[in-house]
């Protein structure tokens, strides 16, 4: 008797092991489709090529990149040359406000952002971070995107300019 007790442990140990090998193995599958979607050139979830409209998906594509998103920014000049004090400083505010969510090369809670600005215009990125809420409420690409990361993005505390600077920062990684 005290066998089949220990039998029926070491089976319900067993089987809570294999259960939380099977969820690590499918969050370790999520992480690398995660990455390697990152890394392509042309990034577009599946979520997003549906809610574009069912055009070729060159005009997909580029319908993605050309949305401004929702808020105060409508036009931001991105010079040839990168501007280093503006680099620096948006580095600190990245490691400040966005690092905890974000990495460059890797996707954490929340999407990798080394080739953001590749796939979102600058405004959609200043957008994002001035009006995070009304962006995750109404912009039919961060409504796509719900789901799809461990948390929602939080409205950060920075003005105009620092948003700026972040764009400044992320350009390096492009």
């Amino acid at each position: 008797m005290k066998s089949a007790k220990y039998l029926l442990i070491l089976f319900v140990f067993a089987a809570f092991i294999a259960c939380k090998e099977k969820r690590k193995d499918e969050r370790r599958e999520t992480e690398e489709t995660v990455l390697s979607s990152d890394r392509e050139e042309d990034t577009l979830t599946n979520k997003e090529k549906t809610n574009v409209t069912q055009s070729g998906p060159a005009d997909e594509a580029s319908s993605i990149r050309n949305n401004k998103g929702i808020g105060p920014i409508d036009q931001v000049d991105l010079p040839n040359d990168i501007d280093d004090e503006m680099v620096e400083a948006g580095k600190v505010i990245f490691n400040q406000e966005c690092a905890s969510c974000h990495r460059i090369h890797e996707s954490r809670m929340g999407p990798a952002l080394g080739n953001v600005l590749e796939r979102r215009s600058p405004e959609f990125v200043m957008n994002l971070i001035l009006n995070t809420n009304e962006m995750l409420d109404k912009d039919p690409i961060m409504k796509s995107l719900r789901g799809e990361y461990e948390e929602e993005m939080i409205q950060v505390d920075v003005n105009e300019d620092e948003a700026r600077e972040i764009i400044e920062y992320l350009r390096t990684y492009n």
